[in-house]
Order: C-alpha cells, then sequence, then structure tokens
C-alpha cells in the first residue's frame, strides 16, 4: 500500500540532496580518532522498524564523537495517535543533545516519512532523521562515498543500480537516495529491474531533473553490463505494488531468481556493492563477495563516519539555529 500524503521530494537531512558542495564535504568525511566535538554529548535514537545495522551505525558514529547513545521506541506506534508519536518524542528530546529519528513502515509506504516531518514540527531539541522507507539518505551516501575514494570522482560517472533476487524486500529508499544523490552530483545513474520492481516514480522524475541523465530499464532477464560501468550497486527491494506483502513479493520474485550476481557478471574494473544482511547465492556469489571488486565490507564504517558528520555539523551549529534537518 502506498500512503495517499503528496511526499516531499526536496528534504533531506542536514542538506539538501541538490547541494552537491555539502554532499561532497560528507563523502569525504573521515574520523581516525574519538571524541571530536567537545564537551559531553548525548545523543538519542528514537526510532520504530529498523533493523540491527541502523542501530549499529547509530551507536558507532556516536562513538565517534565521543558521547553516549540513548536508545529509545514508541512502543505501539500503529495503535498511536500523531499527537501520542509527538509527546513521546518530546519526553527523549528534552533529555538528549541530539535526537536521531527513524519510521519505517512496512505497512504503508510513504506513511513513516509522512510520521517523522510532522514530529520534526514541534521537536524541542536538535532532530536528524536517520530514515524511513522512501528515503535512505545515510547508506546511499556511504556507497558513493567508497565509489567517489576509489574512482576519484562520481562525475560522469555511470552507475547501475540493480535489483537482485532475495527474500526480504525492504523498501526502496536506498534506491531512491542514490537516484537523488548521484545524479546531483553528476553522475549518469541507471535502475534495472525486473516488471512491477520499478523505483517511485516521482523520484525518478526529479532525479532526471537534476542530470537528464537517468535511465530505468524494466525486463524480465537481468541485462548484461557495459564494458563502460563504473559500479554496480546490487540491492533486493519491495514491489511497490504489494508493498508489505511479503507472501506476495516472494511469488512474484520467483520469477526472477537469475537476477544474482557472480564474477563473471561484471566487466573488469567495474566495482560492487550491496547491503546487509548478507545471502550468499542470491544477491551475489561468495566468490565475488570476497573479491577486490567488492567494496560492501567498508559500507557500515563508512556510513557510521559521514552520520559522525552530519551530527557534529548539527552539534556546533550556532544556538538558535532551526534545528529541523529533515
Amino acid at each position: 500500500m502506498i500512503a495517499s500524503p503528496n511526499l516531499r521530494m526536496t528534504v533531506m537531512p542536514v542538506f539538501s540532496r541538490d547541494d552537491p558542495k555539502y554532499v561532497d564535504q560528507l563523502l569525504d568525511a573521515r574520523f581516525s580518532k574519538r571524541g571530536v566535538v567537545s564537551g559531553d554529548v548525548t545523543v538519542g535514537l528514537l526510532a520504530h522498524g529498523i533493523d540491527s545495522w541502523d542501530m549499529s551505525c547509530a551507536s558507532l558514529a556516536a562513538s565517534m564523537l565521543g558521547g553516549t547513545l540513548v536508545r529509545a521506541e514508541w512502543q505501539t506506534p500503529s495503535a498511536s495517535s500523531l499527537d501520542e508519536l509527538v509527546i513521546e518524542t518530546e519526553l527523549v528530546a528534552n533529555a538528549v543533545d541530539l535526537l536521531l529519528v527513524a519510521f519505517v513502515d512496512m505497512e504503508t509506504f510513504g506513511a513513516g516519512a509522512s510520521v517523522l516531518e510532522e514530529i520534526a514540527q514541534g521537536s524541542p531539541t536538535k532532530i536528524l532523521s536517520l530514515r524511513d522507507e522512501v528515503y535512505s539518505d545515510f547508506s546511499a551516501l556511504a556507497h558513493l562515498s567508497l565509489l567517489k575514494e576509489r574512482t576519484g570522482s562520481l562525475k560522469n560517472g555511470r552507475i547501475v543500480i540493480s535489483w537482485a533476487f532475495g527474500e526480504r524486500f525492504p523498501p526502496p529508499s536506498t534506491v531512491h537516495s542514490l537516484l537523488l544523490i548521484g545524479s546531483a552530483l553528476g553522475a549518469e545513474i541507471s535502475v534495472t529491474a525486473p516488471p512491477r520492481f520499478e523505483p517511485l516514480k516521482r523520484v525518478v522524475r526529479h532525479a532526471d531533473s537534476l542530470a537528464g541523465s537517468v535511465t530505468v530499464v524494466t525486463c524480465n532477464e537481468m541485462p548484461p553490463l557495459d564494458n563502460d560501468v563504473s559500479a554496480v550497486i546490487a540491492l533486493n527491494w519491495s514491489s511497490l505494488d504489494e508493498f508489505g506483502d511479503i507472501e506476495r513479493n516472494r511469488d512474484i520474485a520467483l520469477k526472477h531468481r537469475d537476477w544474482f550476481f557472480d564474477e563473471t557478471s561484471l566487466p573488469s574494473g567495474t566495482l560492487f556493492l550491496t547491503e546487509p544482511p548478507i545471502r550468499t547465492e542470491m544477491v551475489a556469489s561468495t566468490r565475488l563477495l570476497r573479491s577486490k571488486a567488492n567494496l560492501t565490507p567498508l559500507w557500515l564504517r563508512r556510513r557510521a563516519e559521514i552520520l559522525a558528520a552530519a551530527m557534529r555539523g548539527i552539534l556546533e551549529e550556532p544556538r538558535g539555529t532551526d534545528s529541523q534537518h529533515f
């Protein structure tokens, strides 16, 4: 199911997806030691529907800043009114210096994003969106940062985002963020997917307006990669038509089990990335995942470094600065 509110396509933590200068600063963020923020910092994480990798990223980022992470959850978000969610948010926000929020609704696509935008309006403290079911910006930034480090520049580089066979069917949030941020940085982005697994059309249109070089290829069989492709980011994601219905997604996906990458799938010099949890022989072969072409082992640390850089930027803002970072 897809939520009816018209989602704002330019909303982004800390910066605009259309601001390549600041995005580049985050892509280049590195942390060689802890305690880079003066004073004791308490960071809150208030979340619903996220996985252990999101929590690990937040913990690592707080540690890189020399701070403490306090974790909390909305107890009954599906049965709570928006006012009740806001009140629970204020309880945590009043106790911390910076609040990370994440809300992934696996029943209605776009509902979590709408909730977070409403919550941000009345936050008594600085607040930063970690992810929702529409966008996962810090995950996308980690992928792009690793590619930039290896290739030197993303501008005019050809990046293929490919659907791959799996069994989890998470939201296409990383796909959407990759489309927008990669396009803003001048990369040539292509999405390949089987029928019914296309990304949100509004996101594709927005990305194409930034770069004019976005393509979406829908086909029953996974197409071969051109020799000039810089990198492949292979991800498993849900059909938006069947969002929230794992069994229905599985039935459709079984027709496309050959959407799978191994060492013969990549042209010479093409880099590879995916996201955990890693299931060998689904998205990619063990041999490919252990090859030098695979940058995935560096993804978690880089994601945490970029999140820490964004958090530091917010914490060092002068008092009175707008605290809504969505």
